[in-house]
């Protein structure tokens, strides 16, 4: 499906799909920057500078 998609609003992720369905015009969004706190900790917790 089309979970975990963007949203994106003048080339900028505003929105991930949390929920979407092709035959159903409704789509729901997660604002990204209400998680932006837990997707900075994952990425720091996750990835490290070369």
């Amino acid at each position: 499906g089309d979970s975990g998609g963007p949203l994106v609003c003048n080339n900028i992720v505003v929105g991930v799909v949390s929920r979407g369905d092709s035959e159903d015009p409704l789509q729901v969004f997660g604002k990204v920057a209400d998680s932006s706190a837990f997707i900075d900790k994952v990425i720091r917790d996750t990835y490290t500078r070369p």
